[in-house]
């Protein structure tokens, strides 16, 4: 068994040493940002005055969910808010940082975004690092135009967006994650942004990202960017696997924008792609300095491993450099032309090669078959004794033995190593190091699957045991949950009519907003007072509950002046959908939809039970009667 170690030197990547002050955050924050009063995350992001270049912000462990009114709705346009958005300015001397208390799990929820991302980074030279980062919401399928282009997408399709999405005005830089783990987003990574420069992905783990189709195929990806600033664009040491589409896309499909050039991959691992690619970096114009360089793909079906240049409908490469990687599995593909290049030192062992003639063009390569034996260690520059690990083991041995010392393991002390497909699994190899090999076992073991599900690509399986890919860290920084209650948003209406109909008398311990629909506007509003007959969300955590006492609600009408959507309250006793009394007869053009808040998907029902609160689509200015 062949083990390499792998070393980066690119200053780039450097880890400085900041003396800054030091705020803290919590998921019940709402002080001063001091260890025993600390802010929201909301708060935090927002560059608090007090906030000086060069300091830490540490994140407790924790549920951080999407503040925003954001509740799962058929009605709600595409264009919503990001969960969070970060505006945090340091300078590249002395960035601003907001990491994860060590050991501790930080989890950071977009719930249902609207499509939009859950930490969208509007700021500069400021580093996340060790942040959990994904979407709980379980609707997973576009049921009308996967691209949004509809006026009233179905209720029961995604609605989840980006992970972290890059997006700045100005051409500022300075912006890295470090150490992230990022997954059951539409897209882990998202950096289109045209003046975003010197972005650095580093250490993170990405999977589960991208969503179902109705209309055609998977969609999303773990890792999607552009390059229009001719900046250099780093991604180093990250694992990705299991998306929907491709795990690396580094593309861009105008060919006047240029927007595929200076991209930088190293020692990535990325594996078991879903519909499409492991690692695409190519464009509709010629993709130039493109950096590939110690990195490690494994495609067990017959997708892709490798795509340069975007194979068959790109322009090609120029400047490349694509040295020391492995490509094991399905097809590797490459666009001509390809013109200044250096493809070089690089172990293929595809199943094919489109076109054909690549080993030929390019020999002086190792080409073969079958997986090879081998380990491939990154050291992780930030922290100390964590390390990202490749194993490709064709000899489909029980154990592997590697030498981990390169990744600064000390004598005596305990590690953890975690397989990147469960990394949140119980099935981990607790180890005192004394010192030599490790034996990591390569026996299959429980994978962890995406939320809602993937009808398309089917159930995530082990790669075990002809590949397999680790996360080394010291037993003291693994991750652990912090017990917080879980909030959900739910679909109500007032079933009895009470004395005092505000809010916060019908919700006396909660400290919440409750939504209306405006059904002229098509938008939430606010609602200090609730109405019989109309239908709310609001967002409540699983031990809450409220009771109402009152008086009886009796029929009521809606003044629909409009096509859209309607959210119809309830009243004291159910009513069926054949009762209504609609004029026109025919302005309803759908069944009514019922929110299940545990599992965060619609269902179609013909009763309006009291308590509830359902959506119905009208097609043209209406009255309706509910008797």
């Amino acid at each position: 068994m062949k083990t390499s170690f792998l070393l980066l030197a690119l200053l780039l990547l450097r880890v400085a040493s900041f003396a800054g002050s030091s705020w803290f955050v919590s998921p019940a924050g709402g002080g001063d940002g001091t260890r025993r009063s600390p802010w929201s995350l909301t708060t935090a992001f927002a560059h608090p005055s007090s906030v000086r270049p060069g300091d830490t912000i540490w994140v407790k462990g924790g549920e951080y969910d999407n503040p925003h009114p954001g509740p799962v709705s058929p009605a709600m346009p595409r264009d919503g808010v990001a969960a969070f958005v970060c505006a945090l300015a340091g300078t590249p001397s002395q960035p601003i940082i907001v990491r994860a208390v060590t050991g501790e799990r930080v989890m950071i929820d977009g719930m249902d975004t609207r499509s939009e991302a859950v930490i969208r980074i509007i700021g500069h030279d400021v580093w996340l690092w060790g942040l959990e980062i994904f979407s709980s919401d379980v609707l997973r399928v576009e049921m009308s135009d996967p691209y949004g282009n509809t006026s009233f997408p179905d209720p029961r399709e995604v609605r989840r967006g980006a992970g972290i999405d890059i997006t700045q005005d100005a051409p500022t830089g300075g912006i890295r994650i470090i150490n992230c783990i990022i997954h059951d987003c539409t897209i882990g990574y998202l950096n289109t942004s045209a003046v975003s420069a010197d972005a650095v992905l580093y250490g993170s783990l990405l999977f589960n990202n991208g969503f179902n189709s109705t209309i055609d195929r998977p969609h999303g990806h773990n890792i999607y960017v552009q390059n229009y600033a001719g900046h250099i664009r780093a991604h180093d040491n990250n694992i990705v696997w299991g998306a929907y589409e491709n795990n690396v896309q580094a593309y861009g499909g105008d060919a006047a924008l240029r927007n595929a050039d200076d991209f930088v991959f190293d020692h990535t691992i990325a594996f078991a792609a879903g519909e499409g690619r492991d690692l695409l970096v190519g464009a509709a114009s010629v993709a130039n300095n493109t950096q590939l360089r110690n990195n490690y793909t494994y495609e067990p079906g017959g997708k892709r491993n490798l795509d340069l240049g975007f194979y068959p409908y790109g322009a090609g490469l120029n400047l490349a450099t694509v040295a020391g990687n492995v490509f094991v599995g399905g097809e590797t593909t490459i666009q001509w032309p390809v013109t200044n290049s250096a493809i070089v030192d690089n172990t293929f062992r595809s199943l094919q090669y489109l076109p054909d003639s690549i080993p030929r063009v390019f020999p002086v390569n190792s080409y073969g078959s079958g997986v090879p034996d081998q380990v491939c260690v990154v050291p992780n520059l930030y922290e100390p004794g964590r390390a990202n690990i490749a194993v490709f083991n064709g000899a489909r041995s029980p154990y592997v033995h590697a030498d981990l010392s390169v990744a600064g393991l000390h004598a005596g002390d305990e590690y953890v190593l975690l397989d990147a497909q469960d990394f949140f699994g119980t099935d981990a190899l607790d180890f005192r190091y004394i010192g030599g090999p490790v034996d990591i076992p390569m026996t299959p073991r429980t994978v962890g699957q995406p939320v809602g599900g993937d009808t398309q690509n089917g159930a995530r399986v082990s790669t075990l045991p002809l590949f397999g890919s680790f996360v080394l860290l010291p037993k003291g920084s693994v991750p652990k949950t912090i017990g917080t209650p879980a909030f959900r948003w739910h679909a109500f209406s007032l079933a009895k009519m009470p004395a005092d109909p505000s809010v916060g008398s019908v919700f006396p311990a909660i400290s919440a907003v409750a939504y209306g629909w405006d059904n002229g506007n098509q938008r939430y509003v606010a609602a200090g007072t609730l109405q019989a007959g109309q239908g709310y969300f609001i967002l409540l955590s699983d031990t809450d509950s409220a009771v109402v006492s009152g008086g009886d609600i009796g029929p009521f009408t809606v003044v629909m002046p409009r096509e859209g959507w309607i959210l119809l309250g309830s009243r004291s006793v159910p009513v069926a959908l054949s009762a209504f009394q609609i004029s026109p007869s025919d302005a309803i053009d759908t069944p009514l939809y019922l929110y299940n808040p545990q599992a965060s998907i619609y269902a179609e029902t013909s009763f309006l039970t009291p308590g509830a609160a359902c959506w119905v689509h009208v097609k043209k200015p209406c009255t309706i009667l509910v008797p």
